[in-house]
Order: structure tokens, then C-alpha cells, then sequence
């Protein structure tokens, strides 16, 4: 199976900007919240996914309008499209971002600060850290409750009173996470990537709370070890072992190889100066993985496209891969038939909504992070 094409052509560079809104506008206009079904999926494919990018749009670009209104005024056109979905309760093997409740909690509180909505939020963890078998990974688990956690401490006044129900929250589902016996697993395998593995995991923990990274160092250090000789990560361990890894060097992207690791290193290397120095190097040949193998056969986007892998980049490499996520050129890499086709083509993790906000960071020179994962 072909998962990439060749990175044969000269350096090349786009300006971000435009790109960045013409992507805004078909959003708006080909998806708009008016004429657009609402659709469950959280963070990863969901409206509250499109919700989300103008929201934290409002935030790193206050200034720009698209299709002469605000960022702010799109985030509450799809925010309130998302309230007819019915929403599951969440459940421990539920319970991250994918999971419209929780998210949609989190959310009110980000754009309101109510603090009843904040105790809603953290009543939810009971029900979860005293199960045995929660997930413990990002996409459906506590790793991705975390991260939910997080963006209502970042946004809640430092003094509200509710500020430190919050923060105890989030420790109690950080010691959850760090008791679970190793390899932390989901469905029964041993992943190591950002979407449902020990590197997403380590890195919600340490950025939720940081004080936790001294817990969690070892787990890193088992993950740098399991770095292949070519730059890249095993997407999982046989077994649930730690060796063996060989004929699991397949994927390339944010959710599972080098794109993930990355993007995560580079956000929690500052709790880790005793490895600093090994992880600047495991970042530098992981860069090498990816230059070579990082232009992905699908849609581009955040999860498992160029746009994600484009975000463990810096510099001219990172502008050369940006230059294949034009509308342009996905146009002609589908109809010569190396591109192909995304079946959730607006979302944050699988569409427009996850280019458009690689094209905001590009655009801003924002840190290189994805969007639900590691921008907060």
C-alpha cells in the first residue's frame, strides 16, 4: 500500500494568509452553520471540531475577519449548531476528546468562565478514575479528559473558586493515569503515539500538570529508546512487550510514528533538562523520517495527513510541505489520482477545518502544535 510520495521537487514557499482564509471561507460556505447537519465527534470530526478552530482562531488572530464578520461570531454560530447533537454520557471508555459532552462543558466554560459549568466538568472524573479498565489514551481516554481539564484552568480567572477544584481534578485523573500498570494499553495493544499512546499520554500529563513530569520520565525515556534507526517510532509493541518492533514501521503521522512524537517533545522537553539532549536528537532524526516519507497520499490534514506532519517541521521545510496543502494542489495531487479523498472532509483532525489551522501557524509563526492536543 502506497502511504506517501516522493519529496523530489525544490524548496518551495506560499504566503500563508491568504490560504489561511480562503480555507475559513469554505468552511463557512461550503459548511455552514446554517444549512450544515450537526454532527457528533468531538474535537476529532465533530461540529464542535469546527466550533473549536474558530474559537482558538479568535485567540492567536483576533483581527482577522472571515466573510466580514469575526472569529468570535463563527465560533457561536457552530457552537450553537452543536447543541441539538445528543451527546452519550461519558463513560470510561469514552471519556476524551471525541466525546461531544464533555467537550461541549469544556468549551461553554472557555467562552463564559462559568464556574458551574467547571464543577460540572470535574464532577464527571468520579465516575471515571474509579474504573479499573477507563481508557488511558487521548483520543477516547483520561489523557484526553486532561486535556479538557486544561483548557478550563487556562481559561478560568486565576482566582475563580472554582480554579482549584479544577486543578485537583486534573491531579487525581494524572495519578489515575500514572498508577495504571505499564505499557499503558487501549483495545489490548500497547501504542506508542500521540493519539492513543504512551507519548500523548506523558504528554497531557506533564502539560497539565507539570509538576507530575518527574512520574512520568522513565515512560519517556522507554519511548525515546524505541526510536528506530531510520527516525521513526513503531505505532505500537507487540504483545504489549517493549521489544520486537520490527514490521510495525509503517505509519508516518501525527496519530501513530515521528510526526507525534515530535510535536510532543517539543512541547514537554522543557520539563525533561536531564534528556534534553537526547531529545534533541531523537527530534532532529525523526525530522529526517519525515522529510522523506512525510508527504502522505491522504487528504491533508491534522491526524494522518501532510498539515500534522508539516507541524514537526520548522523553516523552509515546514513552508515546502505547506505548499502541498494549497486547494490548488490537493486539486491536482486528487485528480491525477495520488491524493485521495477525505470522508470527513471539514473536520478539525480529517479536513479543512486541521489545514486551516496549520496555515494560523504558519501565518502567526505560532508554536508548532496541534489543535486539541498540545496548543495549550
Amino acid at each position: 500500500m502506497v502511504r506517501y510520495f516522493s519529496n523530489d521537487q525544490p524548496l518551495s514557499r506560499v504566503e500563508p494568509l491568504p490560504h489561511l482564509i480562503n480555507s475559513l471561507a469554505r468552511i463557512i460556505t461550503e459548511n455552514s452553520p446554517d444549512r450544515a447537519a450537526a454532527e457528533p465527534g468531538g474535537l476529532f470530526h465533530g461540529t464542535l471540531s469546527i466550533a473549536y478552530l474558530f474559537f482558538r482562531l479568535s485567540i492567536t488572530h483576533p483581527k482577522i475577519d472571515v466573510e466580514g464578520r469575526p472569529m468570535s461570531h463563527w465560533f457561536q454560530e457552530y457552537f450553537e449548531q452543536s447543541q441539538v447533537i445528543k451527546s452519550s454520557i461519558p463513560r470510561p471508555g469514552k471519556c476524551g476528546i471525541i466525546q461531544d459532552y464533555l467537550l461541549s462543558l469544556a468549551l461553554y466554560i472557555a467562552s463564559t468562565k462559568d464556574e458551574e459549568a467547571a464543577q460540572m466538568l470535574c464532577e464527571q472524573s468520579s465516575v471515571l478514575v474509579e474504573d479499573d479498565d477507563c481508557s488511558p489514551e487521548w483520543l477516547y481516554g483520561l489523557a484526553g479528559y486532561l486535556y479538557l481539564l486544561r483548557l478550563a484552568m487556562k481559561s478560568l480567572p486565576s482566582d475563580a473558586k472554582v480554579q482549584n477544584y479544577v486543578q485537583s481534578t486534573a491531579e487525581v485523573v494524572a495519578e489515575k493515569l500514572i498508577r495504571m500498570r505499564r505499557p499503558w494499553t487501549w483495545h489490548e495493544k500497547a501504542y506508542l503515539g500521540a493519539a492513543h499512546g504512551a507519548i500523548g499520554i506523558i504528554t497531557q500529563i506533564v502539560l497539565t500538570v507539570p509538576s507530575f513530569a518527574k512520574d512520568v520520565q522513565k515512560d519517556l525515556e522507554d519511548v525515546l529508546d524505541l526510536q528506530l534507526e531510520n527516525g521513526n517510532w513503531p505505532s505500537s509493541l507487540p504483545d504489549g512487550g517493549i521489544a520486537e518492533t520490527a514490521g510495525k514501521d509503517r505509519l508516518v503521522q501525527f496519530c501513530h510514528g515521528a510526526p507525534g512524537v515530535i510535536v510532543s517533545l517539543l512541547s514537554i522537553m522543557k520539563y525533561f533538562p536531564e534528556l534534553r539532549p537526547r531529545i534533541e536528537t531523537a527530534i532532529q532524526r525523526g525530522r529526517e523520517c519525515i522529510w522523506a516519507r512525510g508527504l502522505l497520499v491522504k487528504e491533508p490534514c491534522l491526524c494522518h495527513g501532510i498539515s500534522g506532519n508539516a507541524m514537526a517541521l520548522e523553516g523552509r521545510q515546514l513552508d515546502h510541505f505547506m505548499t502541498f496543502t494549497t486547494e490548488e494542489a490537493i486539486g491536482r495531487h486528487q485528480s491525477s489520482g495520488i491524493m485521495t479523498s477525505s470522508d470527513s472532509p471539514y473536520s478539525l483532525m480529517g479536513g479543512e477545518a486541521g489545514r486551516a489551522w496549520a496555515w494560523a501557524v504558519a501565518e502567526g509563526n505560532l508554536a508548532r502544535t496541534i489543535i486539541g492536543y498540545n496548543d495549550i
